[in-house]
Protein backbone atom coordinates (compact mmCIF):
# COMPACT_ATOMS: atom_id res chain seq x y z
CA UNK A 1 0.00 0.00 0.00
CA UNK A 2 2.66 2.48 0.75
CA UNK A 3 3.72 2.15 -2.77
CA UNK A 4 0.44 3.12 -4.00
CA UNK A 5 0.23 6.48 -1.84
CA UNK A 6 3.99 7.63 -1.99
CA UNK A 7 2.50 9.74 -4.95
CA UNK A 8 0.59 12.03 -2.58
CA UNK A 9 1.42 15.02 -0.36
CA UNK A 10 1.65 14.02 2.94
CA UNK A 11 -1.41 14.33 4.74
CA UNK A 12 -3.46 14.05 2.05
CA UNK A 13 -6.55 12.66 2.21
CA UNK A 14 -7.11 9.93 -0.17
CA UNK A 15 -9.86 7.60 -1.47
CA UNK A 16 -9.88 4.23 -2.66
CA UNK A 17 -11.49 2.13 -5.22
CA UNK A 18 -13.10 0.14 -5.38
CA UNK A 19 -11.87 -0.20 -1.61
CA UNK A 20 -8.76 -0.25 0.87
CA UNK A 21 -8.69 -3.83 1.18
CA UNK A 22 -8.61 -4.47 -2.60
CA UNK A 23 -6.95 -0.75 -4.01
CA UNK A 24 -7.17 -0.38 -7.86
CA UNK A 25 -7.68 3.30 -7.94
CA UNK A 26 -6.37 5.79 -5.41
CA UNK A 27 -7.75 9.55 -5.97
CA UNK A 28 -6.30 12.65 -3.76
CA UNK A 29 -9.76 14.03 -2.42
CA UNK A 30 -10.39 17.40 -3.34
CA UNK A 31 -14.11 17.83 -4.04
CA UNK A 32 -17.17 15.70 -4.84
CA UNK A 33 -16.89 17.17 -8.24
CA UNK A 34 -12.47 16.70 -8.39
CA UNK A 35 -13.36 13.05 -7.46
CA UNK A 36 -16.13 12.25 -9.78
CA UNK A 37 -13.81 13.35 -12.67
CA UNK A 38 -10.81 11.37 -11.14
CA UNK A 39 -12.74 8.11 -10.78
CA UNK A 40 -13.24 8.39 -14.67
CA UNK A 41 -9.46 6.80 -14.71
CA UNK A 42 -10.71 3.81 -13.40
CA UNK A 43 -10.56 1.12 -16.39
CA UNK A 44 -13.83 -0.38 -17.83
CA UNK A 45 -14.40 -1.59 -21.62
CA UNK A 46 -16.74 -4.70 -20.79
CA UNK A 47 -20.47 -4.15 -20.65
CA UNK A 48 -20.72 -5.36 -16.97
CA UNK A 49 -17.48 -3.75 -16.00
CA UNK A 50 -18.62 -0.65 -17.21
CA UNK A 51 -21.95 -0.92 -14.46
CA UNK A 52 -19.63 -1.42 -11.96
CA UNK A 53 -17.50 1.60 -12.86
CA UNK A 54 -20.66 3.75 -12.46
CA UNK A 55 -21.42 2.05 -9.06
CA UNK A 56 -17.94 3.03 -8.40
CA UNK A 57 -17.86 6.95 -9.59
CA UNK A 58 -20.66 7.07 -7.08
CA UNK A 59 -19.07 6.05 -4.04
CA UNK A 60 -16.25 8.89 -5.34
CA UNK A 61 -18.41 11.59 -5.46
CA UNK A 62 -19.57 10.69 -1.64
CA UNK A 63 -16.16 10.14 -0.47
CA UNK A 64 -16.58 7.34 1.75
CA UNK A 65 -13.64 5.68 3.10
CA UNK A 66 -11.26 8.57 2.88
CA UNK A 67 -7.99 8.08 4.73
CA UNK A 68 -5.42 10.60 5.47
CA UNK A 69 -1.92 9.18 3.87
CA UNK A 70 2.07 9.52 4.60
CA UNK A 71 2.61 10.66 1.52
CA UNK A 72 5.45 10.26 -0.45
CA UNK A 73 8.94 12.99 -1.84
CA UNK A 74 8.15 15.30 -3.99
CA UNK A 75 7.28 14.05 -7.94
CA UNK A 76 9.95 14.65 -10.86
CA UNK A 77 7.73 17.07 -12.78
CA UNK A 78 7.99 20.29 -13.23
CA UNK A 79 4.92 21.62 -10.80
CA UNK A 80 3.12 21.27 -8.15
CA UNK A 81 0.43 18.53 -8.92
CA UNK A 82 -3.63 20.50 -7.26
CA UNK A 83 -4.81 16.27 -7.30
CA UNK A 84 -3.36 12.80 -7.97
CA UNK A 85 -4.95 9.67 -9.54
CA UNK A 86 -2.96 6.48 -9.45
CA UNK A 87 -4.25 3.36 -10.68
CA UNK A 88 -2.87 0.19 -10.16
CA UNK A 89 -1.52 -2.17 -12.93
CA UNK A 90 -2.57 -5.78 -13.43
CA UNK A 91 -0.39 -7.84 -10.76
CA UNK A 92 2.58 -9.67 -12.18
CA UNK A 93 6.47 -8.91 -12.47
CA UNK A 94 5.86 -6.14 -15.28
CA UNK A 95 3.13 -4.55 -12.75
CA UNK A 96 3.45 -0.39 -12.91
CA UNK A 97 1.38 2.21 -11.38
CA UNK A 98 0.14 4.91 -13.53
CA UNK A 99 -0.20 8.16 -11.73
CA UNK A 100 -2.54 11.09 -13.79
CA UNK A 101 -0.87 14.81 -11.98
CA UNK A 102 -3.37 17.04 -11.80
CA UNK A 103 -2.81 21.00 -12.71
CA UNK A 104 -5.61 23.69 -12.41
CA UNK A 105 -8.42 21.73 -13.15
CA UNK A 106 -7.04 19.26 -15.63
CA UNK A 107 -4.38 16.49 -16.17
CA UNK A 108 -1.17 18.23 -16.48
CA UNK A 109 1.17 15.11 -16.92
CA UNK A 110 0.64 11.32 -16.57
CA UNK A 111 4.04 9.50 -14.69
CA UNK A 112 4.43 5.83 -14.94
CA UNK A 113 6.50 4.27 -12.12
CA UNK A 114 8.10 0.40 -12.05
CA UNK A 115 10.05 -1.15 -9.11
CA UNK A 116 10.33 -4.67 -10.47
CA UNK A 117 12.86 -5.56 -12.82
CA UNK A 118 10.63 -6.48 -15.89
CA UNK A 119 8.57 -3.62 -15.56
CA UNK A 120 11.53 -1.56 -15.40
CA UNK A 121 12.27 -3.08 -18.80
CA UNK A 122 9.31 -2.00 -20.25
CA UNK A 123 9.60 1.29 -19.56
CA UNK A 124 12.75 2.02 -20.53
CA UNK A 125 11.68 0.27 -24.07
CA UNK A 126 8.75 2.80 -23.98
CA UNK A 127 11.40 5.53 -23.17
CA UNK A 128 12.99 4.52 -26.23
CA UNK A 129 9.97 4.47 -28.61
CA UNK A 130 8.71 7.30 -27.27
CA UNK A 131 12.17 9.34 -27.91
CA UNK A 132 12.21 7.35 -31.88
CA UNK A 133 8.61 8.01 -32.65
CA UNK A 134 7.59 10.40 -35.63
CA UNK A 135 6.06 13.33 -34.19
CA UNK A 136 2.09 13.13 -33.60
CA UNK A 137 1.91 9.68 -33.30
CA UNK A 138 2.46 9.10 -29.66
CA UNK A 139 2.92 11.68 -26.50
CA UNK A 140 5.97 13.77 -25.69
CA UNK A 141 8.00 12.55 -23.21
CA UNK A 142 8.98 14.92 -20.64
CA UNK A 143 11.35 12.89 -18.41
CA UNK A 144 12.57 9.73 -17.39
CA UNK A 145 15.04 8.57 -14.51
CA UNK A 146 15.14 7.03 -11.07
CA UNK A 147 12.45 7.91 -8.32
CA UNK A 148 12.29 6.24 -4.91
CA UNK A 149 13.32 2.90 -5.67
CA UNK A 150 12.19 2.37 -9.17
CA UNK A 151 11.89 4.60 -12.48
CA UNK A 152 9.63 6.94 -13.45
CA UNK A 153 8.77 8.11 -17.20
CA UNK A 154 6.62 11.16 -17.59
CA UNK A 155 4.76 12.40 -20.30
CA UNK A 156 2.18 15.07 -21.68
CA UNK A 157 -1.72 14.38 -21.37
CA UNK A 158 -3.03 13.35 -24.81
CA UNK A 159 -6.13 14.83 -25.65
CA UNK A 160 -9.33 12.98 -27.03
CA UNK A 161 -11.77 10.04 -26.32
CA UNK A 162 -10.67 6.91 -26.35
CA UNK A 163 -11.76 4.89 -29.62
CA UNK A 164 -14.95 2.84 -28.87
CA UNK A 165 -14.09 -1.54 -28.58
CA UNK A 166 -16.08 -2.50 -31.44
CA UNK A 167 -15.52 -3.54 -35.07
CA UNK A 168 -15.17 -3.34 -37.92
CA UNK A 169 -11.78 -1.32 -37.48
CA UNK A 170 -11.94 2.44 -38.31
CA UNK A 171 -10.71 3.50 -41.42
CA UNK A 172 -8.59 5.63 -39.34
CA UNK A 173 -7.01 3.24 -37.48
CA UNK A 174 -5.42 1.99 -41.11
CA UNK A 175 -4.67 5.39 -41.53
CA UNK A 176 -2.62 5.98 -38.13
CA UNK A 177 -0.32 2.30 -38.99
CA UNK A 178 0.13 3.54 -42.73
CA UNK A 179 2.27 6.24 -40.67
CA UNK A 180 4.16 3.66 -38.85
CA UNK A 181 5.81 2.26 -41.55
CA UNK A 182 9.32 3.09 -42.46
CA UNK A 183 11.11 3.34 -45.93
CA UNK A 184 12.88 0.21 -44.94
CA UNK A 185 12.43 -2.93 -46.59
CA UNK A 186 13.23 -7.25 -45.66
CA UNK A 187 12.55 -10.57 -45.61
CA UNK A 188 9.68 -12.04 -42.98
CA UNK A 189 12.69 -14.00 -41.49
CA UNK A 190 15.09 -10.98 -41.18
CA UNK A 191 13.01 -9.24 -38.28
CA UNK A 192 14.05 -9.58 -34.45
CA UNK A 193 10.46 -11.00 -33.68
CA UNK A 194 10.24 -13.16 -36.36
CA UNK A 195 13.67 -14.71 -35.52
CA UNK A 196 12.76 -15.11 -31.50
CA UNK A 197 9.37 -16.98 -32.76
CA UNK A 198 11.25 -19.12 -35.16
CA UNK A 199 13.86 -20.14 -32.47
CA UNK A 200 11.23 -20.81 -29.67
CA UNK A 201 8.86 -23.20 -31.76
CA UNK A 202 10.82 -23.68 -35.56
CA UNK A 203 8.39 -26.36 -36.57
CA UNK A 204 5.05 -23.81 -36.64
CA UNK A 205 6.94 -20.73 -37.54
CA UNK A 206 8.83 -22.01 -40.83
CA UNK A 207 5.66 -22.89 -42.30
CA UNK A 208 4.57 -19.33 -41.84
CA UNK A 209 7.70 -17.72 -42.97
CA UNK A 210 7.88 -20.15 -46.55
CA UNK A 211 4.39 -18.51 -47.01
CA UNK A 212 6.16 -14.83 -47.16
CA UNK A 213 9.37 -15.91 -48.52
CA UNK A 214 10.10 -14.76 -51.79
CA UNK A 215 9.38 -11.00 -50.90
CA UNK A 216 10.62 -8.10 -48.81
CA UNK A 217 8.41 -6.23 -46.47
CA UNK A 218 8.13 -2.98 -45.10
CA UNK A 219 9.90 -2.42 -41.31
CA UNK A 220 7.33 -0.39 -38.93
CA UNK A 221 7.29 0.78 -35.95
CA UNK A 222 5.43 -1.59 -33.51
CA UNK A 223 2.95 -0.48 -30.40
CA UNK A 224 2.57 -4.06 -29.53
CA UNK A 225 -0.50 -3.34 -27.16
CA UNK A 226 -2.68 -1.54 -29.72
CA UNK A 227 -6.06 -1.46 -28.64
CA UNK A 228 -8.74 0.69 -28.67
CA UNK A 229 -8.49 1.52 -25.40
CA UNK A 230 -4.77 2.65 -26.24
CA UNK A 231 -5.98 4.82 -28.77
CA UNK A 232 -7.11 8.55 -28.20
CA UNK A 233 -9.14 10.41 -31.17
CA UNK A 234 -9.34 13.91 -31.48
CA UNK A 235 -11.63 14.65 -34.58
CA UNK A 236 -9.88 12.88 -37.19
CA UNK A 237 -5.94 12.50 -35.44
CA UNK A 238 -5.33 9.64 -33.68
CA UNK A 239 -2.35 9.37 -30.93
CA UNK A 240 -1.63 5.96 -29.19
CA UNK A 241 -0.64 5.57 -25.88
CA UNK A 242 1.43 2.91 -23.62
CA UNK A 243 4.04 2.21 -26.02
CA UNK A 244 5.68 -0.35 -23.59
CA UNK A 245 5.48 -3.35 -25.50
CA UNK A 246 7.03 -1.50 -28.87
CA UNK A 247 9.46 -2.22 -30.86
CA UNK A 248 11.21 0.00 -33.23
CA UNK A 249 11.66 -2.61 -36.47
CA UNK A 250 8.55 -4.94 -36.38
CA UNK A 251 6.81 -6.37 -39.60
CA UNK A 252 3.84 -5.00 -41.11
CA UNK A 253 0.61 -5.81 -40.27
CA UNK A 254 0.93 -6.58 -36.53
CA UNK A 255 -0.69 -4.36 -34.93
CA UNK A 256 -3.83 -4.25 -37.06
CA UNK A 257 -4.03 -7.85 -36.53
CA UNK A 258 -3.89 -7.41 -32.52
CA UNK A 259 -6.47 -4.79 -32.61
CA UNK A 260 -8.73 -7.02 -34.63
CA UNK A 261 -7.93 -10.47 -32.07
CA UNK A 262 -8.30 -8.60 -28.93
CA UNK A 263 -11.31 -6.71 -29.60
CA UNK A 264 -12.84 -10.21 -30.82
CA UNK A 265 -11.74 -12.31 -27.89
CA UNK A 266 -12.82 -9.76 -24.67
CA UNK A 267 -16.01 -8.07 -26.25
CA UNK A 268 -17.69 -10.15 -28.69
CA UNK A 269 -16.23 -13.67 -27.46
CA UNK A 270 -15.45 -14.77 -30.64
CA UNK A 271 -14.25 -17.89 -30.63
CA UNK A 272 -10.57 -18.23 -31.96
CA UNK A 273 -11.22 -19.47 -35.13
CA UNK A 274 -13.91 -17.13 -36.26
CA UNK A 275 -11.61 -14.04 -35.08
CA UNK A 276 -8.65 -15.59 -37.44
CA UNK A 277 -10.96 -14.95 -40.34
CA UNK A 278 -12.04 -11.87 -39.43
CA UNK A 279 -8.55 -10.42 -38.15
CA UNK A 280 -7.48 -11.81 -41.92
CA UNK A 281 -10.29 -10.59 -43.86
CA UNK A 282 -9.53 -7.01 -42.08
CA UNK A 283 -5.89 -7.12 -43.31
CA UNK A 284 -7.34 -7.67 -46.53
CA UNK A 285 -9.70 -4.67 -46.85
CA UNK A 286 -6.87 -2.34 -45.71
CA UNK A 287 -4.06 -4.26 -47.79
CA UNK A 288 -5.27 -5.86 -50.70
CA UNK A 289 -2.16 -6.64 -52.30
CA UNK A 290 -1.68 -9.10 -49.55
CA UNK A 291 -2.75 -13.17 -50.58
CA UNK A 292 -5.44 -14.37 -47.88
CA UNK A 293 -3.02 -17.11 -46.99
CA UNK A 294 -0.09 -13.77 -46.21
CA UNK A 295 -2.74 -12.26 -44.04
CA UNK A 296 -3.71 -15.50 -41.85
CA UNK A 297 0.08 -15.76 -41.38
CA UNK A 298 0.66 -12.27 -40.06
CA UNK A 299 -2.77 -13.25 -37.93
CA UNK A 300 -1.16 -16.17 -36.32
CA UNK A 301 2.84 -14.35 -35.89
CA UNK A 302 0.83 -11.52 -33.87
CA UNK A 303 -0.97 -14.31 -32.49
CA UNK A 304 1.82 -15.84 -31.06
CA UNK A 305 3.69 -13.19 -30.69
CA UNK A 306 1.05 -11.96 -28.05
CA UNK A 307 1.22 -14.89 -26.07
CA UNK A 308 4.73 -14.99 -25.68
CA UNK A 309 4.74 -11.51 -24.40
CA UNK A 310 1.86 -12.13 -22.12
CA UNK A 311 4.28 -15.14 -21.13
CA UNK A 312 6.74 -13.14 -20.10
CA UNK A 313 4.67 -10.98 -18.51
CA UNK A 314 4.01 -13.54 -15.90
CA UNK A 315 0.50 -14.62 -17.22
CA UNK A 316 -0.27 -18.41 -17.12
CA UNK A 317 -0.87 -20.78 -20.06
CA UNK A 318 -3.67 -21.77 -18.45
CA UNK A 319 -5.74 -18.85 -18.56
CA UNK A 320 -8.59 -17.86 -21.16
CA UNK A 321 -6.80 -15.41 -23.02
CA UNK A 322 -3.52 -17.45 -23.74
CA UNK A 323 -5.77 -20.59 -24.54
CA UNK A 324 -7.67 -18.69 -26.62
CA UNK A 325 -4.92 -17.28 -28.50
CA UNK A 326 -3.36 -20.68 -29.08
CA UNK A 327 -6.50 -21.19 -30.56
CA UNK A 328 -5.61 -18.76 -32.76
CA UNK A 329 -2.52 -19.69 -34.17
CA UNK A 330 -2.22 -23.34 -33.76
CA UNK A 331 -5.40 -25.18 -33.84
CA UNK A 332 -7.00 -23.13 -36.17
Amino acid sequence: MSELTRFFKPGAKVTALPSWSSPRLLMSSTSPLARWRQSEFYPAFKPAAKVLKQALKLKALTGLGEREVEGGPRLPVPFEPSAVTVLAGTQGPAQKLTAQLWKNGRVGAYLKFASLPAAKHSLEREREMLSALPPGLGPELLSFGTFADGLALVTEPVAGAQLAATLPVPDSVALFLDALEQRQERPAEGFAITKGLLAREPRLVEPWLKVLGGKVWPVCYHHGDFTPWNVLASGTELRAIDWEYGSLEAPPHLDLAFYVLQVSALIYKTAPTEALDKAAATLKHFRPALSRAEAEVFVKLSAFYAYVQAETDGHPADTFLQQWRVGVYKNS
